[in-house]
């Protein structure tokens, strides 16, 4: 009788002990398996940490301090850096009745404490300037200065005279004393050494009530910077390093899509060529070189085919965004975005589609698509309006309390309104803090070819709204509302 008693002891002693036992999943900031200090950048002193906790009913304490856990065992901290010297360790410890069950130290380190960066062995190796360029890569980009941001986006075979380097970057001179930076490996020496400008020569109109082109001969590929007016209804192209021979402006036919066209010099070695429409460049335009590289063809879509104000034959293509290796952000509970966008992603094509819209999207499982290779799928299946999926995080320093919510991006000014429309019933549909309306030069907007924009349905990292997105109801009420926006968006032509 005695050893049955005990046995129950003993057996509720082992239960008692093994509710005790819980862990601490910490998400984000991801540390590498080996203990290696996560490094932050020296200007971050407060920053957030996030991930989840069992039991659910645990206490979570960070340095000290006090941390929220949902009824899910979310939690979200925003919390300051101890900026001594060398690696610092920051402590999670999690509680049951006043009895520790779990901890786990957070090692780090600031920038400027750790290892130096190996050095760059991908420096131009060159000092025979000037020199001229040709673009080998596809996608190629230069930046406004070394490791700035984005200026101009030269395609294949654009020749750019280089005065100068800077590490791995190419200096390209403008002219008038402006500059702009490439990187090596897009671009490769031109063995014939020629530095001659590009030779404009007579231009040719051909004007459409859909569609109209403007064809610009040119002597050698250069490198060129479109630009549209505050009204939408004139694109101008800047060519480089190039002169004008231009005498005549031929119109062939003249249907009512241009009502002007016109060139002139605009600073050492720039020559500027404006095409005027009648209506607004909204549904898009594109610069690119001719097969044979003789000349530079502008071409401007004035309307898309189908009814005014209806998706019926309009061309979507939704871009569930990441994909295979590429995860997108993740929530406290280890959501991650590439799997709620490609949800997101079919229940938008099917409320597109109900609307008589055809439908295309860039992935329809879990597979890597680069980011390129999604816009070339949109011009391929000439879209009449792309729309980018996304799922938000914030970078290390930023206060998650202060911004969360849904936000709409674009980058072309013909985009704002598409942008403006989608977002006013995103925001209705998702009932969500306003992050606001964005211009951001991101390859997914960066087109012109037609109107395009990225959606940041909510945050990811912030748990309440992690549980919604991993709610398909909550999903289908903001499949409902994109398909709407970009409806209106098409109704307000």
């Amino acid at each position: 009788m005695k050893l049955f008693l005990w046995g129950i002891i003993l057996s509720g002693f082992m239960l008692t002990h093994a509710s005790w036992a819980g862990q601490i999943d910490l998400v984000y900031p991801r540390l590498e398996g080996d203990g290696t200090p996560y490094v932050f950048m020296d200007t971050v002193r407060t920053t957030f940490f996030f991930g989840n906790v069992s039991p659910v009913d645990a206490r979570l304490e960070a340095a000290g301090r006090s941390v929220d856990v949902t009824t899910d065992g979310a939690f979200l901290a925003y919390i300051p850096l101890d900026t001594a010297p060398g690696t610092k360790s920051l402590r999670f410890t999690l509680i049951v009745e006043r009895r520790l069950i779990d901890t786990l130290d957070f090692p780090y380190v600031f920038a400027c404490e750790a290892e130096a960066a190996e050095s760059d062995t991908t420096a131009v190796e060159t000092d025979n300037f000037p020199i001229n360029l040709k673009v080998t890569a596809e996608h190629a980009v230069t930046r406004t200065a070394p490791g700035g941001t984005y200026e101009f986006f030269p395609p294949l075979g654009t020749n750019l005279p280089a005065g100068d380097s800077k590490g791995k970057f190419f200096v390209i001179d403008l002219g008038g004393g402006e500059t702009t930076y490439i990187e090596n490996r897009f671009v490769e020496v031109d063995s014939t050494g020629c530095l001659d400008y590009s030779i404009l020569s007579d231009v040719t109109v051909s004007s459409h009530l859909q569609q109209s082109t403007m064809t610009v001969p040119l002597s050698r590929p250069c490198l060129f910077r479109t630009r549209l007016s505050s009204d939408l209804r004139e694109l101008t192209v800047s060519f480089y390093h190039s002169v004008s021979d231009i005498n005549k402006i031929t119109f062939e036919p003249w249907e009512g899509g241009v009502n002007l066209a016109q060139w002139q010099p605009s600073g050492e070695g720039r020559v500027d060529v404006t095409i005027r429409c009648t209506t607004p460049i909204e549904q898009g335009y594109r610069v690119r070189y001719a097969p044979d590289y003789s000349a530079a063809v502008i071409t401007i879509r004035h309307q898309s085919a189908g009814r005014q104000g209806s998706l019926r034959d309009k061309t979507i293509v939704v871009d569930p965004g990441h994909g295979g290796a590429a995860k997108g952000s993740v929530g406290p509970l280890r959501t991650l975005e590439k799997d709620v966008v490609l949800t997101l992603g079919k229940l938008l094509a099917r409320e597109l589609e109900k609307r008589g819209a055809n439908v295309f999207l860039t992935r329809e499982d879990d597979e890597y698509v680069g980011i390129y290779e999604r816009v070339d799928f949109a011009r391929e299946h000439h879209a009449d309006f792309l729309i980018s999926l996304h799922s938000n995080a914030l970078p290390d320093g930023e206060n998650p309390f202060l911004r969360h919510g849904s936000g709409t991006y674009y980058y072309h000014p013909g985009s704002r309104r598409a942008a403006e429309t989608v977002h006013r019933r995103l925001l209705h549909a998702t009932k969500l803090r306003d992050d606001g309306i964005f211009y951001d030069d991101l390859a997914l907007v960066r087109p012109s070819d037609f109107p395009s924009v990225l959606v940041e349905v909510a945050y990811t990292m912030y748990p309440d709204e992690e549980k919604l997105l991993r709610d398909v109801r909550f999903l289908k009420r903001v499949a409902k509302g994109l398909a709407r926006g970009i409806q209106d968006y098409f109704r307000m032509r």
